[in-house]
Order: structure tokens, then C-alpha cells, then sequence
């Protein structure tokens, strides 16, 4: 070929280069769009971790504004110790200037989103052997932004996507320190590193035998000194981010991991036998039965005995190999089967298919560009573009209604959450001194962070408590309801219909009948009908609920308080006399169904058990004919 012909040649490959370059930021900006007008249409509740993650996120923030940057540092080193703290603190910027809410913290779990396909692109060229890398990257890209799992992360505030994000970007990062040898790559390992260590504990199972591949890689074409020079900045960095929390949580973190993998909590949530054939089976069909996985298996099908040839070496096909083998053998054989938590492993899967995309010649290509093509009806459908029935009617045409549902479309119906927890504070009349409301049951739109969350909006914060299921999983009713009434707490919080898991819930109707047959328990609805037709009881415990005074003859009386006895007596009319038990006495009149003794400066009200006058200043005076 003449040099022009040469040179012309170069320019289209780079002209066609920048065009995928250009799809990929394109598209890349898309599902941003498309997660954030999800996140707007919905309306439904924040889920479990969600409402954890949203509960504690808005507390910091509300000690940020209140308090400042001392006791917010405090309080994100000791809020929930167990845990590590990232995806708290990555919010506050949002909430800061649009305010606590789910739509922001959706909106800054997204900007990670574009950390993601940044790694993801620099992985591609640094992996590809022969082809367009940004072709590739651009289909890789494609197949991660309609994988279902991916579209669910990106609608919810999860942690997820602030793993993935990291993992990506540290697996980029060393492999760029493997080709450069540059102690600034080492710099950026230990920042990518040491905030991933701060997302999530498992981050550790998808990187680090990358890293360790890479160190010994190093270690084996450098001096002993040159070795240490390029990995201690990496190692500094990483400990400086990550290591004081680590430092003063590691039992907690410990204690907590342990627990949120073992067996007896796999067992509560009907995970099954860690080897069991069919529990694996089902594990892998909530993996893989998709659209996505579907062109993956095309492509691997296509391409045949020349997967290994798309890879520069044989470096770059272990990196891959163990950031997919070991977390999948992991998940595949752990106790707590979520797919969730193998979610970054799968990433190398659509890296692997987007090598093949560059790969292909143009016939084989075609092939693979209609598979790609069956995996927009879920993503349309999910991101309120397709029509429940336009999707089915989709899949049914395509042969793929076989296949996973994809993530569900927004939710716009009003679950009333804001308002139930001001019906709740209604509801129990102003009591200042307990602020201990029971909890039974729970499901998808009714959990205790939730209730927490919205507590702290809306100025109406309770302690909820619930059963010990975790502690004593076998629990019978009578030690539940002995619970309950040991509890001390203003009521018991119900809803009717479907609650889950189905451990935490069994005992509902039968506490529900007893309460309601218990003359300690005034029961009330509250009001709050459910888009799910479920409505919202409230059990009320007469030894803490106040209720109006109409007659002097209900607290005339003598009345227990500390170690001595206080009298009240009727004189005329609505006036008392009342006599503490130090023996001063005042007149007390009647007002407003309370008593008001204008000397002292204090007012009392009766319970509705009519046991206990409780005083405006925390005196508590029970009555002596009960004792």
C-alpha cells in the first residue's frame, strides 16, 4: 500500500475510533437521563438497605448543619460501626444544597455512574489485543447499561454502584501501573483502593488478587528498591483513606460481617444449603436468565477457539480470570446467595463480550447486533418507555418472555409515609417522656429505617422497637407478648395485608387477636389507607397515654410517688387541695382536662389506664389503690 493509502487508512481507523468514543459518552449521558427521570416518576418508599442507608445519611447531615465538622466526623466514625461509612458521606454534597431526600441520593449514587464508564473504557484499551478498543468499550458499555441488576442499582440508593465504580477504576488503575510502571499510578490504586475499601468489606475479594498478580509482576522485572519505591505510595495512600476506620471499627466490622454471613441468617431468609444442587441452580438462573447474559453466550458462541487470541497476554487473561473466578466461586458456594453481592464480578463478562464485538468480522457482527438489540425492551419498560403490555407483547414477538423480568417501571402511586408517622405522633396525644413505639411485621413499604427516616423529616422521631426474631428466631407467642408488654413502650405499630420475611412476621395475627382482647391496649386506626389496600393500626397502652380529666372524683385519691404518699382532695367546685409527700400543700383547679396548680407552676394529666398522674415537670405519681 503507497504511503497515502496508508495514511488515509490510519485517518479513517481514528475517524471510526472517535466516532464509538462519541456513542459512548452519548450513551453514557442517556442512562444517566433515563435513571434520573425513573427516580422523579417514583414514588414508592425506600426498601430495606435503602431506608437504612437514607435513615442514617440524613442524621449526619442534620449533625453537619446543627453541629458542624467535629461531631460530624464523630458521628460517621460511630453511627453504625459495623459498616462502612462511603456511601453516607458521598450524599452530603446533594443533600447539602437540594436537601435530604431519596431523589438526591439517587442522583449522587448516579454520578459514579460515569466513574464506572471511564474505567471501563481505559480497561478495554488496556486488554484488547487487536480492534477498535473503543468499539469495544462502547458495546461493553451497552451490555452493563442494560443488564438488569445494573438498571436496579442505578434507580435505588445502593451500594453497588459505589463498588462496581471502584473496582472498575482500581482494576484500570493497576493495570496501567502494570504497562507504566509510574509511581503516580500507585498514587491512584491507593485513592481508587482505599475509598473502595470504605464502600463495602467484600470490595477486597475483587481486587486485591489483581493487585497481588500485578505486585509480583513488578516485583519479578525491578529491583528490591525500585519494587518498594512503586508500591508505597499505592500502600500509603490506601491506609491513610481507609485505615483510621478500619482501625477503630475492625471488631465491630468483624462481628458484623460474620454475622451478615452466617448460616443461621441465610437460614431466616430461606436462602437454603450453601451445596445445595438446586439452591445453585436457582443462585445462577437470578444471575444469568437474561437478555444481557443471552449475547454474551452469542458472542463467546461466535467467536469460538479465539477468545484467548482478543487479549494482549496472558497477564491480562488472569486479571480478568480472577477478578470474575474467585468472587464467583465465593458467591456461588457463601451462605448469603444474593445477586447483589457478586454484582462487580460480572463486570469481566461484558468486557469479555465487548472484545468480541471489536473482534468480529461484519457477517458475524450483524449476528451479535441483533442479539444486542432483544435486550432494549426490558431497559425501555423499566425506564417507563414501554408499556407493561408493549413489553410483553415485545418479548412474546422476540421468543424471550422465557427470560428474567427486568427491573420494575416507576411507582406513582402516594404510600403516605410522611403522613403516617405525623398520625402516629397525633395518635399518642403528646406525650413527651416515652417515645418507644412497638413495631410488628414489615414488607417492602414498611420497615423501621423507613419510619426513622421520616421521623427525622418531619420532627416526629420514635425509638421502634421489635421482636428479638434474630436473637431467638423459634419464638412462641407467649414469650412475644410477654415481650410486648415488658416493653414499655407508648403502642404497637400494625399494618394489615402481606408482610415479609415471613420469620419476622409469623406471629402477627396472633399478637394482633391478643391486643386486641387486652384491656391494657386501646386500639386505633389510623387512617392511612395503602395503595396495596392495607391500612395502619395503632395499639395504644393506656399506661401512657394521656387522656382529659372530667371529674375532680377520677383523681381524688392518694398517690404513690418515690417513697412516700401525696394526697388530692376535692374542695368546691373544680378546685382540689394537693398535698406532696414532703407535706407542702397547694390549690389545684381543673382546666382543660387537666390539673393546673398555679403556685408551683406545674400541670398534670391523668393516663388512660387512670393509674398515674404524669407532671408537666417529669414527676410521676401512680396511684395507691393500684399498688
Amino acid at each position: 500500500m503507497k504511503k497515502g493509502g496508508v495514511e488515509r487508512f490510519k485517518g479513517a481507523e481514528l475517524n471510526f475510533s472517535l466516532k464509538w468514543k462519541l456513542l459512548s459518552g452519548v450513551f453514557a449521558i442517556a442512562f444517566f437521563v433515563f435513571s434520573m427521570h425513573w427516580s422523579v416518576l417514583d414514588n414508592s418508599p425506600p426498601a430495606w438497605d435503602q431506608g437504612h442507608y437514607l435513615y442514617q445519611a440524613t442524621f449526619l447531615h442534620k449533625v453537619f448543619v446543627e453541629k458542624g465538622w467535629t461531631d460530624f466526623l464523630s458521628a460517621a466514625f460511630n453511627i453504625d460501626p459495623g459498616r462502612v461509612p462511603l456511601i453516607l458521606l458521598v450524599v452530603q454534597p446533594s443533600f447539602y444544597f437540594f436537601g435530604p431526600s431519596l431523589d438526591a441520593a439517587v442522583f449522587s449514587i448516579n454520578l459514579f455512574w460515569f466513574l464506572l464508564v471511564w474505567a471501563l473504557l481505559g480497561v478495554m484499551r488496556e486488554v484488547l489485543a487487536e480492534g477498535d478498543s473503543a468499539k469495544a468499550g462502547f458495546f461493553t458499555l451497552l451490555l452493563v447499561g442494560v443488564y438488569p441488576m445494573t438498571i436496579m442499582l442505578l434507580h435505588n440508593f445502593l451500594v453497588e454502584i459505589l463498588v462496581v465504580s471502584f473496582v472498575c477504576a482500581s482494576i484500570y488503575s493497576v493495570l496501567m501501573l502494570n504497562r507504566k510502571e509510574t509511581s503516580s499510578w500507585s498514587l491512584i490504586i491507593g485513592i481508587f483502593v482505599g475509598l473502595g475499601m470504605l464502600t463495602k468489606v467484600t470490595f477486597v475479594v475483587f481486587v486485591f488478587p489483581s493487585i497481588l498478580l500485578t505486585a509480583w509482576n513488578i516485583f519479578r522485572r525491578n529491583s528490591l528498591r525500585r519494587f518498594f519505591r512503586l508500591l508505597f505510595p499505592g500502600l500509603f495512600v490506601g491506609l491513610l483513606i481507609a485505615g483510621p476506620y478500619y482501625f477503630f471499627n475492625l471488631r465491630e466490622i468483624l462481628s458484623l460481617t460474620t454475622h451478615l454471613s452466617s448460616k443461621n441468617l441465610a437460614k431466616m431468609y430461606g436462602f437454603g444449603e450453601i451445596f445445595d444442587v438446586w439452591t445453585i441452580i436457582n443462585y445462577w438462573h437470578s444471575i444469568f436468565l437474561s437478555p444481557v447474559f443471552l449475547v454474551a453466550i452469542v458472542s463467546f458462541f461466535l467467536l469460538k477457539g479465539r477468545l484467548g487470541k482478543i487479549f494482549k497476554g496472558n497477564y491480562e487473561k488472569l486479571v480478568i480470570l480472577l477478578w470474575f473466578s474467585i468472587p464467583f466461586v465465593m458467591a456461588t458456594f457463601g451462605e448469603i446467595k444474593d445477586p447483589r453481592y457478586l454484582y462487580p464480578g460480572l463486570i469481566p463478562v461484558f468486557i469479555v463480550s465487548g472484545m468480541i464485538f471489536a473482534s468480529l468480522g461484519w457477517s458475524r457482527f450483524v449476528v451479535l447486533g441483533f442479539a444486542v438489540v432483544s435486550t432494549f425492551p426490558g431497559y425501555l419498560f423499566s425506564n417507563a418507555v414501554l408499556s407493561k403490555h408493549q413489553y410483553s407483547r415485545v418479548a412474546t414477538i422476540s421468543g424471550l418472555s422465557f427470560l428474567a423480568e427486568p427491573d420494575s417501571s416507576p411507582d406513582g402511586r402516594d404510600w403516605r409515609v410522611g403522613e403516617l408517622v405525623q398520625k402516629i405522633k397525633k395518635a399518642v396525644n403528646g406525650v413527651t417522656d416515652n417515645d418507644k413505639i412497638f413495631f410488628l411485621g414489615g414488607n417492602r413499604y414498611y420497615h423501621l429505617r423507613l419510619l426513622d427516616y421520616y421521623g427525622l423529616i418531619f420532627n416526629s422521631p420514635f425509638k421502634y422497637q421489635t421482636l428479638p426474631y434474630y436473637a431467638d428466631p423459634d419464638m412462641s407467642e407467649a414469650r412475644a407478648l410477654e415481650y410486648i408488654n415488658t416493653s414499655q413502650s407508648l403502642g404497637v405499630l400494625y399494618k394489615t395485608g402481606e408482610n415479609w420475611p415471613e420469620f419476622s412476621s409469623r406471629l402477627d395475627s396472633a399478637i394482633v387477636a391478643a391486643l386486641r382482647g387486652d384491656s391494657r391496649y386501646i386500639a386505633e386506626d389510623l387512617g392511612i389507607d395503602q395503595p396495596d389496600g392495607s391500612r395502619f393500626y395503632l395499639f395504644k397502652n393506656k399506661a401512657f397515654i394521656l387522656k382529659p380529666i372530667t371529674s375532680p372524683d377520677e383523681i381524688t385519691a392518694k398517690w404513690l410517688v418515690g417513697g412516700g404518699i401525696a394526697e388530692i382532695a376535692r374542695r368546691d367546685g373544680d378546685f382540689l387541695t394537693i398535698r406532696t409527700e414532703t407535706g407542702a400543700e397547694g390549690s389545684a383547679l381543673l382546666r382543660d382536662g387537666a390539673i393546673h396548680v398555679k403556685d408551683w407552676g406545674v400541670t398534670g394529666q391523668l393516663t388512660a389506664d387512670a393509674a398515674s398522674i404524669r407532671w408537666s415537670n417529669g414527676s410521676i405519681w401512680r396511684r395507691a389503690s393500684a399498688e
